[in-house]
């Protein structure tokens, strides 16, 4: 469960964030209506200047990003000079386990190797799904990354069931997909956020 409550300035842009719901989450939105921003903060990129954040019951508000165990994933959050399978136990560290990568593999579609720099977009964001799980997350932010993916619906629904199996929350950016998926949908405008399902 994501409970966020905040609001913040930057440069003129106010953003008033407000979310209370778990599970798979969509958040849609023009470009420049604040969606990122919004994700950003959850991660701890941004700091809010009134408010709170709580993940799974922790207060996050002033943890540093490291410590939030959210992971805020975009178009480029790969390492494009490591191998398919060494990006993903990279994120394990010392959880490594054969199994639950193979267990993400199997989730993600992922049947083929080497390094990032030389896959489809597409596959660099397989990957950076199984890597994303892999880190043992609470919470997880995709930004724009399941729209690269070739059958992005079906990509999603195994995102809903690998986050429902591991008790994970995400919350996607997406402008033409997902409302078959989500459990509930939030909808940016210049900067505030609405509650549609």
């Amino acid at each position: 469960m994501i409970q966020a409550d905040f609001h913040l300035d930057l440069k003129g842009f106010a953003l008033n964030g407000k979310l209370n719901d778990g599970g798979l989450i969509l958040l849609s939105g023009e470009n420049g209506s604040g969606k990122s921003t919004f994700l950003k903060t959850l991660a701890g990129l941004i700091t809010i200047d009134r408010g709170r954040i709580l993940i799974h019951g922790v207060d996050v508000t002033l943890l540093e990003p490291q410590k939030r165990r959210v992971v805020y994933a975009t178009q480029n959050s790969y390492f494009s000079h490591l191998s398919v399978e060494r990006h993903v136990l990279w994120a394990m560290g010392e959880r490594a386990s054969s199994e639950t990568m193979s267990e993400l593999f199997d989730s993600f579609g992922i049947n083929f190797k080497g390094k990032l720099r030389e896959l489809s977009m597409g596959q660099r964001m397989r990957v950076t799904l199984a890597t994303a799980f892999a880190s043992n997350p609470r919470t997880i932010l995709l930004d724009e990354v399941i729209s690269n993916i070739s059958d992005p619906e079906s990509i999603l629904e195994e995102v809903g069931k690998v986050a429902a199996g591991m008790s994970v929350d995400v919350i996607f950016v997406a402008h033409s997909l997902g409302e078959k998926n989500a459990a509930h949908h939030y909808a940016m405008e210049s900067g505030n956020m609405k509650k549609l399902f």
